[in-house]
Parts: structure tokens; sequence; C-alpha cells
């Protein structure tokens, strides 16, 4: 019995288990006479998953969740290949992946940046890389992950089917390096039609100045610094950005500056007077007051409780 989806046929096969050997022969053969016809088919490269044998028949639904995990192995294995035994799972940590990838996805897209968003994509595959014993379809779907977190940051139209066709995209590769390429064309496409959208003379000066305290909010830096560097008097600046953004300047600035100390907290050992400093605060003071203005909590309780 053959079933075909896509870019994948589904077969069940029902044989003797006396035969169970000469069936695995027949399969590595198969894959040696397409191999050998590539050209016939465009170079496309071929692999085929057995999953486990049952005698039962309540039992082939068992089987084929796991052939589909098997396919995704040619990602690490490579491909024409038969592919058997899967194996257990590594410890692939998902969500602390997805998390850093958030954060790190989330500054691309409020600037518009196309090599931030890029050098977000390739932490997560360093990060995939150092893990023994990753298997493809973790990967795969930590790459599905990411994408839907992109999605959601950028506010892509119709997700849904946007996403689909990511999906289809990447279920043609066959290497987890490809996989990585098509997230990071994936994000250049939108952050380019993002930043083509702010190209204007109304938005365009707040992107610039919101890229310009991203990269300086641990200096002293002003309302009269930060308008001078897009090139608008300063009123004019603060109506615009106010209006643009929905908060004023100053908010705006504390809001960075106060995400940036959380995270030196969560993430650091750092004492409290140095993220005070790092974070553009000379008087420890005053940024313990703003800090548990924003955060409900002093500093030191936020580490206790987020550490």
């Amino acid at each position: 019995m053959l079933l075909t989806r896509e870019d994948y046929c589904y077969g069940i096969l029902n044989y003797p288990e006396k035969e169970k050997e000469q069936i695995r022969r027949s399969l590595k053969s198969s894959l040696t006479q397409m191999d050998i016809q590539k050209n016939m088919f465009r170079q496309v490269n071929f692999s085929i998953a057995a999953g486990t044998a049952y005698k039962d028949a309540c039992h082939l639904g068992e089987s084929m969740q796991e052939t589909k995990k098997l396919i995704q192995e040619r990602l690490v294995r490579g491909s024409g290949r038969l592919l058997e035994r899967l194996g257990q799972p590594s410890d692939l940590p998902e969500g602390q992946l997805l998390k850093d990838y958030l954060r790190r996805i989330s500054h691309a897209v409020e600037i518009s940046s196309i090599q931030n968003g890029t050098e977000a994509v390739r932490e997560l595959q360093e990060a995939v890389n150092s893990q023994p014993d990753v298997q493809g379809f973790q990967i795969l779907e930590l790459v599905y992950g990411a994408a839907d977190i992109f999605a959601a940051s950028i506010r892509i139209q119709d997700r849904s089917e946007v996403l689909e066709g990511f999906r289809k995209q990447c279920g043609q590769c066959g290497k987890v390096e490809e996989i990585f390429a098509c997230l990071v064309d994936f994000q250049e496409k939108y952050l380019k039609e993002q930043a083509e959208r702010y190209e204007n003379d109304t938005i365009r000066p707040v992107r610039k100045a919101k890229e310009y305290i991203q990269n300086h909010y641990s200096d002293p830096i002003t309302l009269e610094e930060v308008s001078e560097q897009v090139g608008l008097s300063t009123a004019y600046f603060s109506a615009l950005f106010k209006k643009t953004e929905g908060e004023g300047f100053a908010k705006y600035l504390i809001n960075i500056r106060m995400e940036q100390a959380k995270l030196l907290l969560r993430e650091t050992n750092l004492p409290v007077t140095e993220i005070c400093h790092k974070v553009g605060y000379n008087d420890l003071k005053h940024f313990t007051h703003t800090f548990e203005k924003t955060a409900g909590v002093k500093p030191s309780t936020y580490r206790k409780l987020y550490g």
C-alpha cells in the first residue's frame, strides 16, 4: 500500500518475519537506483525511513509516527540513507533556547535589523550544534517554534498560511544548515518589508532614535542629544516620538534601561551597583527607586525571585 503526500511517500509492507533482511536490502537497493538516476529527478535527494515492524496491525499508527520522526534524521545523518532505529531524543533545552531567541529577535524587530535577526538565528544554531545527539525532528520543531515567535513579533498578516509555506520549504531541506538558512531568509524577507514601510518622513526619525537608544542606553543620553542625532528640533522630535510610540522619550528610555537591568539581574551575578552603571545610572539610590517603581520590588528582591 502506497500513499503520497507532498514530498513524502508512505508505504505499508506486509511480509513474513523471515524476509525482514531481504526487505531491508531491497529498500537500500531502491535508494541506490534512485541515486543513480538523480538527473531524472532534478537533483532531488532521496532517503527512506523504516519504522518498527509489528505483527499486530493496531500498532501501525505508532510505526507511522516513528517513521515521521525518522525521516527527519536525514538532516543530521545525511540524505541517501535507509534510516532506522530512532533511539532516545537529546535533552535539548528547547524552552530556554526559544526564550533566548525571543529576546534577541524582539530587539531585531524593534529596530528592523536584518543583521541582528541573522545573529539571533546563528546563536540558536550554535546552541543546537553544541548539544550532543540532537535528533532531526527536534531541530525541525525548534526552527518551527522560532518561526512562530518571529511571525508573532513582526505581526505578519495571514500568519497561518505564511507559516505553512515556511514549514513546507523546511520539509524539503536535507541538511541542518539548510533549515537554519530557511529561517534566516524568512526573517530577512519580512524585516526588509517592515524597514521599507518605516522609511518615510514620519517614522524614520523615530526608528533611528530607537536604534540609537538601544545602542547607547548605558550612556547618559538626553532628549536633546537624540533629537540632534535624527536631525530634528527637540520639541518636534518629542511630539513625534510620543505620537508614534504612545509614550514619551523619557519613559521609553527608562523602560529600556529597566528591562536590561532585569535581564542582568536574572542572568548574571553582577553586583547591583555595577548593573546600575551598566544601564546608564550613576546614582544607586535613584536607580533603586526607579527599578522598584517599575518592577514593584527592589533589585535585590527581584534577583531572589527570578535569578
